[in-house]
């Protein structure tokens, strides 16, 4: 970069490279935290799938879907990805 000098070229690096650590830390620690409840809300949604498919009667398909929307509900909260 024309008309600056190698020290400020080299700080200027150095504080790009801190601003990414932090961020890919903050990243990874929300991710961390996010997991768990993602997984077991997708495998929760895929097993009440499963059992609806499966045939069910008046009263509990009216409470599996409750506990399906509510679960989805969740998910999209949580602003987990696929299922």
């Amino acid at each position: 970069m024309p008309g600056q000098s190698l020290t400020a070229l080299l700080l200027r690096m150095a504080v790009t490279a801190a601003l990414l650590a932090a961020l890919t830390q903050a990243v990874a620690a929300a991710t961390k935290h996010k997991a768990p409840p993602c997984a077991a809300l997708a495998k929760e949604i895929a097993s009440l799938d499963s059992k609806m498919r499966a045939g069910y009667g008046g009263k509990a398909g009216e409470a599996m879907r409750d506990r399906q929307r509510a679960a989805l509900d969740e998910f999209h909260r949580l602003k987990c990805r696929r299922l």
